[in-house]
């Protein structure tokens, strides 16, 4: 319930916050698929494989339920770039796939990633965890 209303939120913040026109209606939803994690080095390696979107951008990421406040804007209208956090690695391979590495810490406190994906007026979402 909570993570619905984390996304609820992303949306009407990236809806209004909108200088542009929005681009059709949104006849066609995100279809994303999470791989199973994999192991490598000290992260957890999540594959994520987004169709139906060809120009899509990240609208916002909630870190165990806590967003994060960064300013993205630059970043994520492009068809490729890696952020990279202290907790996480999120990298856009190309307008289909995503790559989130999460720091695997010798400390068992839980780390969950609610990622919200946006193209014109559609949204979408997912999460990770380690």
């Amino acid at each position: 319930m909570r993570v619905l209303l984390l996304f609820s939120a992303f949306l009407l913040i990236s809806f209004t916050s909108c200088k542009e026109e929005l681009i059709g209606l949104c006849d066609s939803p995100f279809e994303i698929k999470v791989g199973p994690p994999i192991n490598e080095d000290d992260y957890k390696v999540y594959i994520v494989s987004v169709k139906n979107h060809h120009h899509w951008w990240l609208s916002g990421i909630a870190i165990n339920g806590n967003i994060e406040t960064n300013n993205w804007n630059e970043h994520t209208r492009k068809d490729k770039y890696v952020l990279d956090n202290e907790k996480y690695i999120f990298e856009k391979i190309d307008n289909s796939s995503i790559k989130i590495k999460l720091k695997v810490e010798e400390s068992n406190a839980p780390l969950k990633l609610h990622i919200s994906l946006q193209a014109g007026n559609c949204g979408g979402g997912f999460s990770v965890e380690k």
